[in-house]
């Protein structure tokens, strides 16, 4: 009774199949009850078991191959190679065969730059004979001034300078048609200082300039006055002026300054005093 039950209770714990064990152990349980090896385990080995001479003759074979033919030596020579070749190709420095040619790109940025060093070259060759042509052009095209012209133009601006015109003179044969303001930098025309000049001159119906020095650097005359005006009601305006003319090529004056002081003008740097043996003292009166 005690052994069929013991058999009983085995078949039912394990799978019913014997198995011989790997400790030489015959079962049929789930664990062999000597060693303790699963009967899964024990049932694969019973199996493979006459192959297992097969694989150790197998794998002794492999080691000796991979130690006579120096397998593993040239494995990590193609490794090592394999980490030498792969960052030269991906490197950013290296272009890709899709990328553009860095050498196609340095020569585009030197023909630019050799284009432009060209060009900017040539315009300043250009300027510089452009600028020496107009120079030659208007050294040859301007009349010289002469000691009599000067004294001439000196004249007339005193009886400009008291509302009239000299003899045989007009606003448009001793203007240019447009005038530089030099005291302001910037041009107008010939009528716009003739009404400037009237609206002044109105306040004062008595008008006296006298000369005090005279000057010329270059093409420019600087003229030295005293101005006295007088009123309606007689209130006197006693004032020192200094008048700078540039003559052009016709000899009309194409820029002008004037301006009022209360002490004496003296010739302003770089004028050299001329000669004037005109009348000095002009009045609207005369």
């Amino acid at each position: 009774m005690n052994a069929v039950s013991c058999s009983s209770v085995r078949k039912f714990m394990g799978s019913g199949q014997l198995v011989k064990c790997i400790c030489n152990q015959t079962h049929g349980g789930d664990v062999c009850s000597h060693c303790g090896l699963p009967h899964s385990t024990a049932r694969y080995l019973s199996l493979t078991g006459p192959l297992l001479p097969f694989f150790i003759l197998a794998g002794m074979a492999a080691v000796f191959c991979f130690n006579h033919y120096n397998i593993a030596d040239r494995l990590n020579g193609q490794i090592e190679e394999t980490q030498e070749f792969i960052p030269i190709i991906l490197s950013p420095e290296t272009p890709l065969s899709s990328e553009a040619d860095p050498k196609a790109d340095l020569k585009a940025d030197l023909k630019a730059d050799l284009k432009a060093d060209l060009k900017a070259d040539l315009k300043a060759d250009l300027k510089a004979d452009l600028k020496a042509d107009l120079k030659a052009d208007l050294k040859a095209d301007l009349k010289p001034l002469t000691p009599e012209l000067l004294e001439k133009k000196a004249y007339h601006m005193l009886y400009l300078l008291v509302g009239r015109y000299p003899e045989g003179e007009s606003i448009s044969t001793m203007f240019s048609e447009e005038i530089l303001n030099m005291s302001l930098d910037i041009k107008t025309s010939r009528d716009d200082i003739l009404e400037s000049m009237n609206r002044f001159l109105a306040r004062f119906p008595v008008r006296v300039v006298r000369l005090t020095s005279l000057g010329r650097k270059d093409r420019m005359l600087e003229i030295n006055t005293r101005r006295i005006f007088l009123d309606a009601e007689g209130m006197r305006l006693d004032v020192y002026g200094k008048t700078v003319v540039m003559l052009d090529a016709e000899g009309q004056i194409t820029g002008l300054s004037d301006d009022i002081q209360d002490t004496p003008a003296e010739l302003s740097k770089g004028f050299t005093p001329i000669e004037y043996s005109r009348q000095k003292t002009i009045s609207n009166n005369q």
